[in-house]
């Protein structure tokens, strides 16, 4: 039977919109393309996971729009639990605007709307299907992220955490027990104080995070791309590099869905960053969310 996991987080749309230049205040600037699309986050690890042969069901809030009713068919119809999915009366659906302008790196403005208010109302209730891990991604309220670490408790299922892009320390509850940790290097930096730039300053911060919960396996994305490995005992750096928007969203649950298979952490971790360099190179859409097959071909290449 397949094994089921529970993905905790947040769900949106993207409006991604190319110009030239931003114009300054009180000017107009011609826009060259745009495009909506679904924001990644949890949803695409609830994705990925289903398309790993893991039985993926999704928690999330959207709003009571257009939006969250595609973003949940979308989700739905490539394989997605979405029963437990809340649709928010009082808030729209989180939407993120990048703004790619041409001779500039690209600029978000995000409108967290009904991801932000996830309850542990919400997580008690998607406890129901039985889940045999959880997938909490640190990125919506503090109550939701106790409610996860209380129930995965209860029901005796390990509670594997990512995070990303994330500077603001006070958001961030970190569960007293995880299996494993996925983080990149600003979320590392804010949580354990230390900037992993290189194997030394990595170790240091790995050490630092097992002192703030137990953790039995720590993956940090450094400042240089590179992936670094802990076990509690030792430390390595994978040949595979990481260079994409949402390093988080497919290397956690391709982790999982191959730990679960093999049960060695650090040959999940290599089918990890190799599913994740093969969708980073795809665009970092859902679309291009890779299956297991897909993994290992190119793994052989």
């Amino acid at each position: 039977m397949k094994k089921r996991l529970l993905v905790i987080g947040s769900a949106g749309v993207r409006l991604r919109l190319g110009c030239e230049r931003l114009p300054y205040a009180g000017e107009k600037a011609a826009g060259t393309k745009y495009a909506y699309s679904p924001d990644c986050l949890a949803g695409a690890a609830a994705l990925a996971a289903a398309r790993m042969g893991v039985e993926s069901v999704l928690l999330a809030r959207v709003g009571q729009d257009s939006n969250g009713t595609k973003l949940i068919s979308v989700l739905d119809g490539k394989g997605v639990d979405t029963r437990f999915m809340v649709r928010d009366r009082n808030c729209a659906t989180s939407l993120s605007v990048v703004i790619d302008e041409d001779a500039a790196d690209m600029r978000t403005i995000t409108y967290r709307g009904a991801a932000s208010n996830l309850t542990s109302a919400d997580v008690e209730e998607a406890f129901n299907c039985y889940p045999d891990c959880v997938l909490l991604r640190i990125e919506g309220s503090k109550d939701s992220a106790v409610a996860a670490e209380r129930f995965a408790k209860e029901k005796d299922a390990d509670l594997y955490v990512s995070i990303a892009d994330n500077e603001d320390e006070d958001s961030i509850h970190l569960p007293s027990k995880i299996k494993a940790f996925v983080g990149d290097a600003k979320s590392v930096r804010t949580v354990t104080g230390i900037a992993p730039s290189n194997s030394d300053t990595a170790l240091r911060a790995a050490l630092e995070l097992s002192r703030k919960c137990s953790v039995e396996y720590t993956v940090f994305r450094m400042n240089s791309g590179c992936i670094y490995l802990y076990d509690g005992k030792y430390g390595r750096i994978l040949d595979i590099t990481s260079k994409g928007q949402s390093f988080c969203d497919i290397f956690a649950p391709a982790l999982i869905a191959e730990y679960l298979r093999c049960g060695n952490f650090f040959a999940a971790a290599r089918f990890a960053a190799a599913a994740t360099s093969l969708w980073e190179a795809c665009g970092e859409t859902l679309e291009s969310v890779p299956t297991t097959t897909e993994v290992r071909r190119d793994q052989t290449l």
